[in-house]
């Protein structure tokens, strides 16, 4: 552990337990338009980005699927679970943080989701003072 000067970590999923937010948000919307998201599909697209997602989806439910709308809405249910603070951190989460500050260890969180919500996030979780960089 003596070479090592810093620790990067990912948000979703591993600082904060948004993936099951994610789920339950698709299985709404695709409810709304008459479809049915089953866990399976998405656990098979998860962390693999917006546009990869979006082609999966369409390959699976049809051309006619209109993902862009049901993509805004998933963010809009996302941005309303973060407010109402219903993404929580993953267990040990805070801890770790903390052990590495303690022990003088740099940290960093990488995410590939925009930069304000994951501020928002680090606000709500009251950890942004743990991350060196964002």
């Amino acid at each position: 552990m003596e070479n090592i000067k810093a620790v990067l970590f990912d948000m979703d999923g591993v600082i904060f337990d948004t993936e099951r937010v994610y789920l339950e948000g698709w299985k709404k919307v695709f409810k709304k338009y008459g479809y049915e998201m089953k866990k399976e599909i998405y656990v098979s697209v998860m962390g693999t980005g917006r546009k990869n997602v979006s082609e999966t989806f369409v390959s699976i439910y049809g051309k006619d699927l209109p993902i862009i709308e049901m993509y805004e809405e998933k963010d809009r249910e996302l941005f309303k679970a973060i407010d109402e603070g219903k993404v929580p951190l993953k267990e040990g989460a805070k801890e770790i943080l903390m052990f590495l500050r303690e022990k003088g260890y740099k940290t960093a969180l990488a995410t590939s989701a925009k930069r304000e919500r994951a501020i928002k996030q680090l606000k709500m979780g009251k950890i942004e003072e743990l991350f060196d960089v964002v």
